[in-house]
């Protein structure tokens, strides 16, 4: 049994919210890495995963909504990469 393993992966991932009045769709493709180690009867998990943001799409009042950039919501615009870190 080996004490320590490495994968990877590719993800398609998707996020929103809702309110009354708009809803929030991000799809995000991401490419996790992965380490696992053996410790006895443990397993340790620990990695980095990067995202990159492939869509985006906002409804308001139940009509789409593409552009979000007035002045006062582009600072609530989704970034369009990350990299997250996994452990567990």
């Amino acid at each position: 049994m080996p004490v320590y393993s490495l994968s990877a992966g590719l993800e398609f991932n998707t996020a929103g919210s809702a309110s009354e009045q708009s809803e929030r769709r991000l799809s995000y493709l991401s490419l996790p890495i992965n380490n696992r180690f053996k410790f006895g009867p443990l397993y340790v998990g620990l990695g980095l995963a990067a995202a990159l943001k492939v869509g985006e799409k906002a409804l308001v009042n139940g009509a789409d909504s593409v552009q979000l950039l007035t002045e006062e919501n582009a600072k609530l615009k989704a970034s369009a990469a990350s990299l997250n870190a996994r452990c567990g």
